[in-house]
């Protein structure tokens, strides 16, 4: 594998957009509990009256660009491990691009004990099918506003499993990807 100017921006993106998907996660659950708060005043205030709650700054919802940055992220992971193995790959496709990593890395992830059981062997398979557009589904959605399905907490965990991967394969990335603790 050459490790140039190139391999370090792609470890670089693949961690800070996972980094962004973390703080937007958590301000969207800081954002979820400040609304919760508020239609529960609300409801207390306008208890037998018919008054619409006001829209306020703390009505965002980062849960959309959070996903954005998780999916992106998980794609870049995926394109730097194809890179660890010299194979370059285009796309958005989480499912294409982990069918061109070789035979056995993929039997490794997919059956790593990072993974809930039932989301091991098949049970990766199917997660994956899930996850194969997430970054288009997430990033387009307003053009198909059918609904989304998707496991989080797999992509997460799948994201996880191949970083430690590819620090496994060129530990020199270690500073640039960083590592998770689990």
């Amino acid at each position: 594998m050459k490790l140039d100017h190139s391999t370090l921006m792609l470890a670089r993106d693949a961690r800070s957009h996972y980094d962004a998907y973390e703080v937007l996660q958590e301000k969207t659950s800081e954002l979820r509990r400040t609304q919760s708060n508020k239609i529960e005043e609300h409801q207390k205030k306008f208890k037998d009256l018919s008054v619409p709650m006001p829209l306020t700054e703390h009505d965002m919802d980062l849960s959309t660009p959070a996903l954005v940055c998780l999916a992106f992220s998980i794609e870049l992971h995926v394109k730097l491990l194809l890179h660890t193995y010299d194979i370059t790959a285009r796309g958005h496709d989480i499912g294409k691009l982990m069918k061109k990593l070789p035979e056995a890395e993929t039997a490794y992830i997919s059956n790593h004990p990072y993974f809930h059981p039932s989301q091991q062997g098949e049970g990766f398979f199917e997660n994956i099918d899930k996850a194969s557009n997430l970054f288009i589904r997430t990033r387009y959605y307003y053009e198909n506003m059918g609904t989304l399905i998707s496991n989080t907490g797999f992509c997460i965990t799948l994201a996880k499993v191949i970083r430690k991967r590819i620090v496994e394969r060129v530990p020199y990335l270690r500073n640039d990807l960083g590592v998770f603790s689990k």
